[in-house]
């Protein structure tokens, strides 16, 4: 019987360790709604209004704000390397804007600065590329 008990103990002790993990866990694996594995860089949350997520037949377009209280060069420095590593190939870097080609796809990044108090923002819009 104390052997029982013994055992129940650990496995309850178990699974509070476990359940207390898991919200670091969720943190540790946010990604920007409808943007396939783009992580969320620290630092950046989505805005209040969401992310606009649009599939017609000729491919997607999505729209994410993208809000926090980070520098461009912190944000660019983080989001070239994860979107190279995603298969997405550099084709245009204008002074607070980025752009990539992946298959039939383009995506913009656009950086703007806050003013004042308020925190910086990061548009993300993915739009299909134009035929050729």
């Amino acid at each position: 019987m104390n052997l029982r008990r013994t055992r129940f103990r650990h496995t309850i002790a178990a699974l509070a360790i476990t359940l207390m993990a898991l919200p670091g866990l969720a943190h540790a694996l946010d990604y920007v709604e409808g943007f396939d594995a783009l992580p969320l860089m620290p630092g950046l949350a989505p805005s209040a209004a969401g992310s606009l997520i649009f599939d017609k037949p000729d491919g997607r377009i999505l729209e994410a704000v993208l809000i926090g209280q980070v520098s461009a060069s912190d944000t660019f420095s983080y989001y070239e390397p994860t979107l190279r590593s995603l298969g997405w190939e550099a084709v245009d870097e204008s002074g607070a804007e980025r752009h990539y080609r992946r298959g039939v796809e383009n995506l913009q990044l656009l950086y703007q600065e806050g003013a004042g108090t308020a925190p910086a923002q990061l548009i993300l819009r993915l739009n299909p590329a134009p035929a050729n």
